[in-house]
Formats: structure tokens, C-alpha cells, sequence
């Protein structure tokens, strides 16, 4: 879509309002909305943001009347390719296991074109590739990440960074963030979310990998 047209498609949704009693279909008919505007403006980690208020938990299989199993299994479609270009691998799985949980043909043919991508990321998980990622510290003061591998570090910091934090499956451990300081977490600790706090706006880089 041409830079103008995008321009007037944001300018749109940016005035659309609802009233105070717009019920859930309109919210998230709008979220469906900037999803696909974001989509179009190569803005995948945005798209996201707005995928998942529409997706919510993606491994049971869909019970909201809030839109259709069709529409629903698009913004599935859409959530996994949109994880997939921004590196959320974690997320990506749950994704396609949500997809995977359809019968339909639609739902298998998404399975079996998927695949191929899901296969190499499961290799990844344990190969020496390393993953980085551009961390920014927000105005709230923090900055989250699902982890994939089991062992990170952080490098190119600019400016303060005061606190790392690790929740996982039953665990959490926080640290002071260092520069090029190897974590390692353990395999039975399972799914790892990361928080990093510090100042507005300092920058860094995540990198993963399972050996320092």
C-alpha cells in the first residue's frame, strides 16, 4: 500500500472512537483493524500488540463469541507469521499449537505450510546460533521478554540499567544487570519471561544463547 494511503488509514483509525459502552466486538473489531494497518506498514512487533488483545490464550481451542472460528484462526495465522519475523520463538510454538487444535481443512492446510518454520525452530532451541534482539526501556520503566534458549547476556548497553529480573515456572531471581555477564538458566525451570527495568529510554542488546 502506498505511503499516503497508509498515512490516511492511520489517520482514520487514530479518530475513531467509540462511546464509553461499546461492547467487546467493537474493540476488538478496531484491534483487527491496526493489525492489519501495522501489517501492511512492516511493523510486525506493533501488529502484535494488537493481535494479541483479539487472540488471548492460544492453546485451548476457541470458545469466545467474540468472533467467528474463521476469524479467529486468520488472527492466528497472522499472530505466528508476525512471531516469526520478530524472533518471539517461545510464543510462535504456543501459536501453532493453538492453529494445530483446529479440524478444519483450513486448519490443516495452515499446519502443513507452518511446518517447515516450526522445524526450524525447535532446532534452534539447542543450537550454538546465537539470537539478538534491541531492547529499549520504555516510559513505564521496563522492558519484557519471552526467553527462548536457556542462557542470555546483554551488550551495546546504553545508558542505566538497575534491575534484571527472571520469573519463570515456579521460579524468580533478579540481578543487577552487567555488561556481558552470561546467565544461565535451568532446563527445569520451563517457560522464562524476563524484565529489565532502568531508565527511560536506555537501549542494549539481548543475546541468547545456551553457552557464554
Amino acid at each position: 500500500m502506498a505511503e499516503d494511503k497508509l498515512d490516511a488509514v492511520k489517520e482514520e483509525l487514530t479518530q475513531t472512537r467509540f462511546k464509553t459502552e461499546s461492547n467487546l466486538l467493537e474493540q476488538s473489531y478496531l484491534s483487527m483493524l491496526w493489525s492489519d494497518y501495522y501489517q501492511k506498514a512492516n511493523q510486525p512487533k506493533e501488529q502484535l500488540k494488537h493481535l494479541y488483545k483479539v487472540t488471548g490464550g492460544v492453546k485451548t481451542l476457541y470458545k469466545d463469541e467474540t468472533f467467528s472460528p474463521d476469524i479467529h484462526l486468520f488472527n492466528l495465522q497472522q499472530r505466528f507469521v508476525a512471531e516469526i519475523n520478530t524472533q518471539q520463538f517461545a510464543s510462535a510454538l504456543d501459536t501453532f499449537e493453538g492453529i494445530s487444535n483446529f479440524e478444519t481443512p483450513q486448519a490443516k492446510t495452515l499446519v502443513e505450510s507452518f511446518e517447515p518454520y516450526v522445524k526450524q525452530i525447535e532446532s534452534l532451541k539447542t543450537a550454538e546460533t546465537k539470537i539478538v534482539y534491541d531492547g529499549a526501556v520504555s516510559n513505564k520503566g521496563r522492558w519484557h521478554h519471552r526467553l527462548y534458549k536457556n542462557g542470555f547476556a546483554l551488550a551495546e548497553v546504553q545508558g542505566e540499567l538497575t534491575k534484571l529480573d527472571i520469573r519463570c515456572n515456579g521460579h524468580r531471581v533478579t540481578y543487577v544487570p552487567q555488561e556481558n555477564n552470561h546467565w544461565k538458566i535451568p532446563d527445569t525451570w520451563g517457560s522464562c519471561y524476563l524484565f529489565i527495568e532502568g531508565d527511560e529510554g536506555a537501549t542494549f542488546k539481548l543475546v541468547e544463547s545456551n553457552k557464554a
